[in-house]
């Protein structure tokens, strides 16, 4: 199929099932302002890959919009911690400067990377350590290890439930 079929299959599918794809969104997002974008990536995830025929198309639409508000959730909260992270790391509106912070993080930072790979299968550590040390978005990872967005998405689940078990373990034993 090519990709003008595909863009004509999906904009048929939303003329037919418009109202019920933004009523299922609604349900999904919490800020009315937001429904617009997420049909939108519902069109384009199914441009990129359509459902197949014998799909049921309003589980899929469903789907997609819960898997889109978590994944801007995820998004939103990252960026918040990350921006809390350099809060912390300022000093009267000024980064902290001193080689010595900045060797402390590096070694923090990598002590993290060492535990991620020695902890999870090279792929899941790959994706994980892309995700969370490189800032770098899932679409970004999927193209980098030409994988699948969902598998980014899987792996960065599996990693950081495992990380998590292994860290609340240790806690217990210490």
């Amino acid at each position: 199929m090519t990709d003008g079929e595909k863009v004509e299959r999906v904009a048929e599918i939303f003329r037919v099932h418009g109202t019920t794809i933004r009523d299922i969104v609604k349900r999904h997002v919490y800020r009315e302002i937001d429904v617009d974008d997420v049909c939108q990536e519902i069109f384009l995830s199914m441009v990129h890959s359509p459902p197949s025929r014998e799909t049921s198309l309003l589980a899929y639409f469903d789907t997609v919009a819960k898997n889109h508000v978590r994944d801007s959730h995820r998004r939103a909260n990252t960026r918040r911690r990350v921006m809390g992270l350099h809060a912390n790391s300022t000093t009267n509106g000024a980064v902290s400067g001193s080689s010595e912070d900045h060797a402390d993080r590096k070694e923090q930072i990598d002590k993290v990377k060492m535990l991620i790979q020695s902890a999870l299968p090279p792929y899941i550590a790959r994706v994980v350590v892309e995700r969370y040390a490189h800032q770098r978005s899932v679409p970004e990872i999927a193209s980098i290890l030409k994988i699948k967005k969902t598998s980014v998405s899987r792996y960065c689940s599996i990693g950081l439930r495992r990380l998590r078990r292994l860290m609340t373990t240790d806690e217990d034993t210490a």
